[in-house]
């Protein structure tokens, strides 16, 4: 008796997981479907903020103040200078930028050479520091050249090669 009982529990539960699994499945066709709407469904569903404009109000100009001016009558004075005067003058720079990180690069290269000769904590401790500091200038170069390449400056200038 306790057999058929089992039985009869399962024939009832997965006969209703069937049609659990069917009436779901008939509510997702419905949700398939793409919605449609037509004017009046537009028009029953329209706010209020639907008929003003952007909304975006117009751009009050500036106070006068002589800065401004002035600033504009600078930069058109930079840009009428000649090319290459303002070019020297931005290869210099750039030069001695470069210059300035490979001279840091040199020194701790020098200081880990020195230090591997020596034997000891204090060696060992100082070719750390070197190290370490060999590796910040590295990368402090590799910013700079970062830097160059985004504003468009040639890499020869960094390495003061303008020719």
């Amino acid at each position: 008796m306790k057999r058929y009982l089992i039985v009869i529990v399962s024939f009832i539960a997965i006969t209703a997981a069937g049609m659990l699994s069917c009436a779901t499945a008939g509510a997702a066709a419905v949700q398939d479907e793409p919605l449609s709407f037509s004017n009046k469904d537009l028009e029953k569903y329209k706010t209020v903020s639907d008929d003003k404009t952007s909304g975006t109000k117009p751009v009050a100009e500036k106070p006068f103040d002589g800065k401004t001016v002035a600033a504009k009558t600078e930069r058109k004075a930079e840009a009428a200078k000649p090319a290459g005067d303002r070019d020297r003058k931005e290869q210099e720079a750039w030069c001695k930028k470069g210059g300035a990180q490979q001279k840091k690069i040199d020194k701790a290269k020098e200081d880990i050479k020195a230090a591997e000769s020596g034997t000891g904590k204090a060696a060992r401790k100082k070719m750390e520091t070197s190290k370490n500091r060999l590796k910040a200038a590295e990368r402090d170069l590799a910013d700079l050249e970062a830097e160059a390449y985004r504003k468009g400056i040639p890499a020869g200038w960094l390495r003061c090669q303008f020719e």
